[in-house]
């Protein structure tokens, strides 16, 4: 998967949160190739920390993606958040 440019991917998820979508910033990580997924949805880090190898990528050099979630059901949001979160506790930055 290839990863969009840092500033794009900016714009398309601030139209898809004021559209009601939740968004959780996904990359891959520079060191390891692992993809990531932040934990706090409708947040845009310029860094992130990989959970497999500890390496912190520039996501405003290397760029990024994110999960969209059109669903207005805040309960199922918010367990994807659990989700994300049990998986990837440290990609909290």
């Amino acid at each position: 998967m290839t990863d969009a440019s840092f500033y794009d991917l900016a714009r398309e998820m601030e139209e898809q949160i004021a559209l009601g979508a939740t968004c959780f910033q996904k990359f891959t990580c520079l060191a390891c190739g692992a993809r990531e997924t932040m934990a706090v949805p409708n947040v845009l880090y310029k860094l992130g920390q990989c959970q497999e190898c500890g390496f912190i990528t520039n996501l405003e050099k290397t760029g990024c993606g994110f999960m969209l979630v059109a669903s207005n059901d805040p309960e199922f949001t918010e367990a994807v958040q659990e989700i994300i979160e049990s998986v990837q506790p440290r990609n909290r930055n």
